[in-house]
């Protein structure tokens, strides 16, 4: 609330005012988004997690990404998962190229607040991210596989 508050200048009437006209000016658009909005989103390592095509269950009810390196050939990637999950395929960059974009993601995701964030992963290089995470009210769990993960959604 104080982020946005700060988008308002002026005595506290003034402020009032230039919110409630920013409400009616945005209310449709702001409705929109948040329709659009997943606040729960799963984030998967193709690179170390088998099973990927069990997602495919619950990728329709959640946001559901996938990351690969360039260099990664195997399920989700070839064969392509269904549409309802998206591939991120990490065309350049280095050796754990699809880890930082994991990472991006997070922050980007962070930025509507309010988020859960499941990353299936068998690296330990993430750990950091649930701490970044409750600076922006969301929170960020970690799984060692897909089957992990769906015991918590059964």
């Amino acid at each position: 609330m104080q982020k946005f508050l700060k988008n308002f200048d002026g005595s506290r009437d003034e402020k009032f005012a230039k919110i409630v006209r920013y409400f009616d000016a945005n209310l449709d658009e702001l409705l929109q988004e948040e329709s659009t909005l997943h606040n729960v989103s799963i984030l998967m390592d193709l690179g170390n997690v088998p099973n990927v095509k069990k997602l495919e269950k619950i990728s329709s009810q959640y946001n559901v990404e996938a990351f690969a390196d360039e260099m990664y050939n195997g399920p989700g990637v070839n064969p392509k998962l269904c549409e309802t999950v998206k591939i991120h395929r990490i065309s350049k960059g280095c050796k754990n190229a699809a880890d930082t974009h994991i990472v991006w993601r997070v922050f980007q995701l962070c930025q509507n607040e309010d988020q859960t964030i499941h990353i299936i992963t068998r690296d330990k290089g993430f750990m950091q991210l649930s701490e970044i995470a409750k600076m922006y009210n969301s929170v960020v769990y970690f799984h060692v596989s897909v089957e992990e993960l769906l015991s918590i959604f059964n």
